[in-house]
């Protein structure tokens, strides 16, 4: 690949550069490596048998186009601890097979934007759709949970059946 940018035929509106390509037992899969500096006790939560949502979505988006079967993911996280710095290394394995409905999401919200942002001859018509609340909402809160099964997160949609343009 020119500049070892990754393309896709079905999703050609959607391109990845990988930091590497790993492969065996038949499998093909990223390498995604990370360094950061941690400064708070939040950051730390952010690695924390997971890594940091902006990160998921790079493997989430380079897994979709390359269609490949698993990301690495090696963090190298440096912090200071009583006045020294400090480093630790985190590995974390993402099956392809895992973050299935967070790529259809992504599809879905990538092809929406190319949508209403297309400009054609000059203008730049708005394809809307009418969705269901409920439907929408529900894919928000399945997408949390999976993302963090510590919390609890609840919904009630109500009785009235709401549509809205998207």
């Amino acid at each position: 690949h020119e500049f070892r940018m990754h393309g896709n035929e079905k999703y050609p509106f959607m391109y990845a550069t990988l930091d590497g390509e790993l492969s065996g037992n038949g499998k093909k899969g990223i390498l995604e490596i990370k360094t950061a500096t941690i400064q708070n006790n939040g950051q730390w939560r952010e690695w924390e048998d997971r890594i940091p949502d902006t990160y998921y979505a790079q493997v989430v988006h380079q897994l979709t186009v390359t269609e490949w079967d698993f990301a690495y993911v090696r963090a190298y996280l440096r912090y200071y601890k009583d006045g020294e710095l400090r480093a630790t290394v985190r590995d974390y394995y993402i099956e392809a097979e895992d973050i299935k409905n967070d790529a259809a999401s992504l599809i879905i919200m990538v092809e929406t934007l190319l949508s209403i942002t297309r400009i054609q001859d000059g203008s730049l018509p708005l394809k809307m759709r009418e969705e269901m609340l409920e439907e929408v909402a529900g894919d928000a809160v399945l997408t949390t949970r999976r993302r963090f099964p510590e919390r609890q997160v609840e919904m009630d949609p109500g009785e009235d059946i709401l549509y809205f343009p998207m």
